[in-house]
């Protein structure tokens, strides 16, 4: 996690307390707190860089270390400076950095090690603070492959409705590539399992849930705790890895092909001004209440209860927005990374083909075509 605090009217030295309140996967409340001092600012701060800004290292079998550096810099002075590595996921740490401490320009060699791995794709961040520099830390993404592949590799990563780049937390998404997996399976049950075919997959080391896996294709959901940013995908076919850096963004809205569903329940591609429709999305980022990752709402969860994004929603049909709040949205009982919307078109929508879009913390989805008819 990461966030910017801003302040206004405070008067240096003065300490503060913040708490950060959050829901473990099993459903109990998690709570962080953290006390700083705030301090005058310094009357020159000078201002770091690192190079490279991002670091990949791999190895096979016959050698279970690798080695880089990072060279850390600073223009407009030497400030005193202190590093650290932060492991993503639920491993053990298989990186070291050295030196710890410094002051102004500095090589910093990295070092990471497989003896306690198995095979997959690692993540871990290099972070730099400096009190006196402005910003005060750098961080320097780090991907450590163990067992790379010559044979499994990815093209792609996509969003799951639309196939498009945008991709948010909570999304169904969808890989390509070659020797993904040995076979085809599907899941067959919620929740959506991490393995399938001995075929799984992290995003930034977190296990992402398979929904389909393919030799050719992968359809799993983003993991909730993954950051906007640079995300980076490790696919392991039993034993066979390889990794693929996308973009993730708070939201990044995708409709589902056919989507449109009328009152009967039947998918319908016309519908005159006033009708109300259903329509799927994923790609709406983060719901409320929190949901798990790769697990459906509760069966018994009362509708008014599902979760929702948090994000706000629209959805316009050619060019004239829906009337809002809608009847209905919210993630259904039997979905996982699927957002379900009832609207109604607008009575003063344009007649014939239009395009259907819909808007999520102020990103748009590719448009979806409707006929309005009388």
């Amino acid at each position: 996690m990461q966030a910017s605090v801003c302040w206004s009217g405070i008067t240096p030295v003065q300490s503060e307390t913040y708490e950060i309140d959050g829901t473990a996967g099993n459903g109990s409340p998690v709570t962080a707190t953290l006390s700083t001092s705030l301090v005058a600012p310094a009357a020159t701060a000078a201002v770091p860089s690192v190079s490279p800004a991002a670091v990949a290292m791999s190895v096979t079998g016959a050698s279970p270390t690798a080695t880089a550096s990072v060279a850390l810099s600073f223009t407009g002075g030497a400030p005193q400076w202190t590093a650290a590595v932060l492991i993503s996921g639920r491993t053990t740490s298989w990186l070291q950095v050295a030196p710890l401490t410094g002051t102004g320009a500095a090589q910093l060699r990295l070092q990471a090690s497989s003896a306690a791995l198995v095979n997959g794709v690692y993540n871990a961040t290099l972070v730099i603070q400096a009190m006196n520099a402005i910003p005060q830390y750098v961080s320097v993404p780090v991907v450590f492959i163990v067992g790379a592949s010559s044979t499994t590799s990815i093209g792609a990563v996509t969003n799951g409705a639309s196939f498009d780049d945008a991709i948010a937390p909570g999304a169904l998404a969808t890989v390509f590539g070659l020797q993904l997996a040995p076979s085809t399976q599907e899941a067959g049950s919620l929740p959506l399992p991490l393995a399938m075919q001995g075929v799984s997959v992290t995003v930034n080391g977190v296990p992402a849930p398979l929904k389909y896996v393919s030799p050719l294709q992968i359809n799993f959901q983003i993991p909730y705790e993954t950051g906007a940013g640079t995300a980076v995908l490790g696919v392991n076919n039993n034993g066979q890895v390889a990794s693929f850096s996308f973009q993730v963004a708070p939201s990044g809205p995708g409709i589902f092909p056919g989507a449109f569903i009328d009152p009967t329940g039947a998918v319908v591609t016309s519908a005159p001004p006033g009708g109300i429709l259903t329509l799927f999305i994923t790609g709406d980022g983060d719901a409320s209440p929190p949901i798990a990752t790769g697990a459906p709402p509760p069966t018994d969860t009362p509708v008014a209860s599902l979760p929702a994004p948090r994000l706000p929603v629209t959805v316009t049909v050619g060019g004239v927005p829906a009337e809002t709040p809608f009847p209905f949205i919210g993630v259904p009982t039997w979905s996982v990374g699927v957002t379900q919307i009832n609207f109604m078109i607008p009575p003063d929508a344009p007649l014939g083909p239009q395009p259907v879009v819909v808007t999520v913390g102020g990103v748009a989805s590719a448009p979806a075509t409707l006929t309005v008819m009388q």
